[in-house]
């Protein structure tokens, strides 16, 4: 696969590196189908002990948000170490089993990477490193304020994380009845000129998202489906903007764009629903909704914590995994642990090494959030500053989005940046080089917007 022909064209570059992925993702799949199973079933099976009762590993995380006493969480992390040893065994058996098909068919796990991510990985961390030094001070005085608010814990662990950051607004099913959400919903793309269009359909039922297959290579824009039940609240109104701005951007792909609709990593769709999620959670716009002054603020508070521990989360275990990806196991789990405590400024627990394996994402899969946020950021700032502060008024911040949205993944959201000379948010970039040395920069612009 790495010695195939380079094309002439721009464009058939830009296919055959997401045909690329898509055949060795699938070859990958079938050559790794046993160890995928064996680690899935784990997943499925295991079970953490919680007042007296086995509760599904995957529930840790919601289990830690619930739980008020800090003892009783620090016991329950720490219980989910123990019995993440046979997950770690499960996963160490696949990476080796992944090197082992990656050598069958002629390619390495650089390679792959590169394959799969689209990006620079090096230049990412010093992007990712920057954004996180802009609010470093700030996130540890929060931290350590809300461990000192629970009595006699000097500081904080991973395990209390998920309890601080919770995001429960306070009289929210006060708040966006269920059955006024869509209304709201359509209001909101309606004034921006990005809705209705006939390719996307929606319908009630559960909330789920349904992206053309990548199996529909005809070229046609066929149309997207967003089926939901409404809840009552601000989660679920995000949840909702959120999964509409992704339908819709898929559905503004150029037609000759097919394949940077369907292949490649899917940033500009997450992004585009960041943005809108991060919209229902800003404070002006609370307040146009008619919710209290003193409420809208507390909830962007909240929410705007819950965002930084998202991103925190996810650039801890790409910072992890990319500066142990040349390391022994041992030496490797070591770091991954000083690497958590430094960016999430927590004190590691007994026995945490053992997260290593179970944190990591093959091919760096967190790279693909990291990089929705980061667009998703400066999307908002740029639209702020050329539409105002209130953009979701002005039909032409629709335009924009539309424009942007009908490349799909055909430009690098790095080059978007620089493309659009969209401004950081505070000093964020300014002491990085410009982005210009993407390791495969072969899907450019194919329009002037």
């Amino acid at each position: 696969m790495q010695n195939l022909p380079r094309p002439e064209s721009s464009a058939q570059a830009c296919t055959l590196q997401k045909l690329q992925a898509l055949v060795l993702g699938e070859l990958l799949a079938h050559k790794l189908r046993e160890p995928n199973n064996a680690v899935a079933r784990l997943e499925n099976t295991l079970t953490v002990m919680y007042e007296a009762k086995d509760f599904p590993w995957h529930e840790l995380g919601r289990l830690l948000a619930h739980e008020k006493n800090a003892a009783h969480r620090k016991n329950l992390w720490l219980d989910s170490l123990q019995a993440a040893t046979p997950l770690d065994l499960a996963l160490q058996t696949r990476q080796q089993k992944t090197t082992e098909a990656l050598q069958s068919l002629g390619v390495d796990e650089t390679f792959a990477t590169q394959l799969f991510r689209e990006v620079d990985l090096g230049e990412l961390s010093l992007r990712v490193q920057a954004r996180l030094d802009t609010t470093q001070a700030q996130w540890c005085a929060q931290v350590q304020n809300m461990a000192a608010q629970q009595g006699n814990m000097h500081k904080a662990s991973r395990a209390d994380l998920p309890f601080f950051f919770q995001a429960k607004p306070r009289d929210a099913h006060h708040h966006f009845p269920s059955a006024q959400q869509a209304a709201l919903a359509d209001a909101v793309f309606e004034r921006l000129g990005l809705w209705p269009t006939p390719q996307l359909i929606r319908h009630v039922g559960i909330t789920q998202i349904y992206p053309p297959l990548p199996l529909a290579l005809n070229g046609g824009l066929e149309a997207s489906r967003l089926s939901f039940t409404p809840a009552q609240g601000p989660h679920s109104l995000q949840q909702l903007l959120g999964e509409m701005a992704r339908a819709l951007s898929w559905t503004y792909v150029a037609p000759n764009q097919w394949a940077c609709r369907h292949l490649g990593p899917p940033i500009m769709s997450h992004a585009a629903a960041l943005l809108f999620v991060k919209l229902a959670q800003n404070k002006t716009w609370l307040e146009e909704q008619a919710v209290p002054e003193s409420t809208a603020k507390a909830w962007e508070q909240a929410f705007l914590a819950q965002a930084e521990f998202e991103f925190r989360k996810t650039a801890a275990l790409f910072l992890s995994q990319q500066a142990s990806s040349t390391l022994a196991p041992e030496t490797a789990s070591k770091n991954h642990v000083a690497i958590q405590a430094e960016v999430l400024c927590t004190q590691p627990l007994q026995a945490e090494e053992i997260r290593w394996r179970v944190d990591s994402e093959a091919f760096f899969a967190t790279t693909d959030k990291l990089r929705s946020a980061l667009l998703a950021e400066h999307m908002w700032e740029y639209l702020s500053q050329r539409f105002g502060e209130t953009w979701w008024h002005r039909p032409e911040a629709g335009a924009w989005l539309k424009t942007l949205w009908q490349e799909g993944n055909a430009v690098p959201a790095e080059l978007l940046l620089e493309r659009f000379k969209i401004p950081a948010p505070s000093p964020l970039l300014a002491s990085l080089p410009p982005h210009n040395k993407m390791l495969n920069p072969i899907c450019p612009p194919h329009t002037a917007l």
